[in-house]
């Protein structure tokens, strides 16, 4: 086993929630609230190694919208077990056009469960398109790069005296994401996923190895006004 498998087979359930995508890009009206509960299953190479594990393969996803502007709508996601992560997302079509596109960014972090003195830090940046057809139906598309800066992780043995020190940049991971959305009324909405993740960037001084790992899940929205 290498050293890189080796930490993802402890890091997996610290960084495991919320990595999912779970929305279009149309945003939410001002006033208009929206919570978001995800459930969904991710598969890798680890299978192999450990078989299935609960905690690193079944994953969960919480978030809580809020419409600021006609194109501008908040989040706020239960993030990596025992952290928070904020983003704003800006569609940049008319808001009651069928077609939406979407930026969004924003910023996390998490304390480590398995190590008091290990935190991590993430950075999004995604691109989402969706349309809207007959019946409440709206397919969406994603495509984003994340930075996930992995702090004062300790290895289980001592590291080489040679070992490359940190590049700074973090690793790099890439998502595409293809969905749908079913809205049952204006209340509520079900979601389907699914998510590609793959590493193209390794900070290799930070004690921390992505796999390459596929998402599928189901989500539950309710949406209401406060206005």
């Amino acid at each position: 086993m290498t050293r890189a498998l080796a930490v993802v087979l402890l890091a997996v359930p610290a960084v495991g929630c919320s990595m999912g995508q779970f929305q279009t890009a149309r945003t939410l009206p001002v006033g208009t609230m929206r919570s978001s509960t995800a459930v969904y299953v991710a598969a890798n190479e680890l299978l192999e190694v450990r078989g299935f594990h609960p905690m690193g393969n079944i994953q969960y996803q919480v978030e809580f919208r809020a419409g600021v502007h006609e194109r501008v709508d908040v989040g706020l996601q239960w993030f990596g077990l025992s952290g928070a992560k904020m983003d704003a997302k800006v569609n940049v079509m008319p808001p009651d056009h069928d077609f939406a596109l979407a930026f969004q960014t924003g910023f996390g972090g998490a304390r480590d469960l398995d190590d008091a003195d290990a935190y991590f830090l993430h950075l999004p940046i995604n691109l989402l398109a969706s349309y809207r057809l007959p019946h409440d139906i709206s397919p969406y598309v994603g495509f984003g790069y994340g930075f996930y800066w992995i702090m004062n992780r300790k290895l289980s043995v001592p590291a080489p005296e040679d070992e490359l020190p940190r590049d700074g940049w973090g690793d790099g991971v890439l998502r595409a994401t293809v969905g749908f959305e079913f809205a049952i009324d204006e209340l509520v909405a079900l979601l389907v996923e699914y998510d590609f993740m793959t590493q193209v960037v390794d900070d290799r001084g930070d004690h921390f190895a992505f796999v390459d790992t596929h998402l599928a899940g189901l989500a539950v929205q309710f949406t209401w006004s406060v206005l």
